[in-house]
Parts: C-alpha cells; sequence; structure tokens
C-alpha cells in the first residue's frame, strides 16, 4: 500500500526548487515551464467547451480537464510547477517511497492539485469546536490522468532538476570528507 506524500513531507523538495528559482530569475526554464502548463490548460478548456456543447467524450478525461481548469484558476502556476517538481525531487531522493509508478502519478496529481482549493470542504469538529478542512479525493482514474498530465509537462525538468540535487549534495559531501580527512592527517 502507498503511503500519501504529505505537504510537511515535501517541504524541504519544495525548499530545493525555490532557492533554485531565485538563484536562477532570468532562467529561460521558467518560462518554458509556464507554456507547457498554459498549453495544457488550454486544451482542458478546449475540452470542456467540447463537453459543454453536447459532444461525447471520456468522463474521467473530462473531470481531468476540470480539475485542470480549476487549478488553474485558483492556483499560483509558479506554486504548481513547484509543487509538481518539488515530487520529483523527492522522489529521486527516496526511490522506495513509492511502490510504482502508478503509485507515483497518484501522489503527484494528488499532492498538485491540493495546492487549490479543489475537492476540499470542510466539518466540524465538535470535540474542539473548530472547522476542519478535509479533503476528498478524486476517481482513482481521474487522479492517475493527472498524473500522466503532470508527467509530461513537468516530468522532465523536474527529473533533471532532482538530477542536480543529487549532484550538488555529492559534491558538498565530498567536500566535507575532504575536510574531515584533512583534518584527520594533521599532526
Amino acid at each position: 500500500m502507498q503511503i500519501p506524500v504529505t505537504k510537511q513531507d515535501l517541504k524541504p523538495y519544495l525548499r530545493l526548487i525555490q532557492e533554485r528559482r531565485k538563484r536562477n530569475t532570468d532562467s529561460p526554464l521558467w518560462g518554458m515551464i509556464d507554456s507547457r502548463w498554459l498549453s495544457v490548460v488550454d486544451n482542458a478548456q478546449q475540452s470542456l467547451r467540447l463537453a459543454r456543447s453536447g459532444k461525447a467524450g471520456n468522463r474521467h478525461g473530462r473531470l481531468a480537464a476540470a480539475a485542470i481548469e480549476q487549478l488553474s484558476q485558483t492556483s499560483d502556476r509558479t506554486e504548481i510547477a513547484d509543487t509538481a517538481m518539488a515530487m520529483f525531487i523527492l522522489q529521486e531522493f527516496e526511490p522506495r517511497r513509492f511502490v510504482s509508478d502508478r503509485a507515483f502519478w497518484h501522489q503527484l496529481a494528488r499532492r498538485t492539485i491540493r495546492v487549490g482549493d479543489i475537492h476540499s470542504g470542510s466539518r466540524i469538529d465538535h470535540s474542539s469546536n473548530r472547522m476542519r478542512l478535509i479533503y476528498r479525493d478524486a476517481p482513482a482514474e481521474v487522479t492517475l490522468a493527472l498524473g500522466k498530465l503532470f508527467v509530461d509537462v513537468f516530468g522532465m525538468a523536474g527529473s533533471l532538476l532532482a538530477k542536480k540535487e543529487i549532484e550538488e549534495a555529492k559534491r558538498r559531501r565530498n567536500e566535507i570528507e575532504d575536510i574531515a580527512q584533512a583534518v584527520r592527517e594533521l599532526k
């Protein structure tokens, strides 16, 4: 069984993406990712227009398109992209966390969709008299479709950024080992 990825689990990887974005503000990568995302949003909106006009289509594809449209309207596209790419870094740093590619796609969709207020509701916790936010996941076929879509949009950039982060971590580790070795060799 797949253990869900929480916002807390993703936080250090999100920080890595945000720091890289700050260091490379004028990189063309960010514009490319934005244009890929906007293309997906346009396709989703076109698909929904066709569905509303009565054209037959796949129910899960329509629900996925509706989720994409709602996500684009309620969330910042930078936050969406950063969250999705942070998931790829998480996958590279913790490869055994996901039991399969499908499990990763579902978690990628779940975590990215939760950037917005999609599939969220509230309930009253009577024991503490507080309002609690709850999430209702979309059907598995919809999250699978969204996960595959997010892999297409953010996958290459996310994976390459993950490899870059791993290389930098190795370089820092080697530097620390060199310092430790130099200290051991002192007389």
